[in-house]
């Protein structure tokens, strides 16, 4: 939206001087958002294996009591 602003101002005829610790900031602004995005894709990925894990622990517990059953006689 900055960007779009500075056009807009540089079109009306504005000169528009960038301080340099505003891009300073806007830098590392760009890189933390960034590195949150990438952790809150980890996360979701961890959550996607727990839960795949979650399921295939229950499907064993289940089989694991299924077979654990005496064999009755018909």
């Amino acid at each position: 939206m900055d960007a779009l602003f500075h056009e807009f101002l540089r079109e009306a005829g504005l000169t528009v001087s960038e301080d340099p610790a505003f891009a300073e900031a806007r830098k590392i602004h760009t890189e933390l958002v960034e590195q949150a995005q990438s952790m809150r894709n980890e996360v979701a990925n961890l959550e996607e294996q727990r839960e795949g894990l979650r399921k295939r622990l229950d499907r064993g517990a289940f089989l694991t009591k299924f077979s654990a059953l005496p064999a009755t006689p018909i």
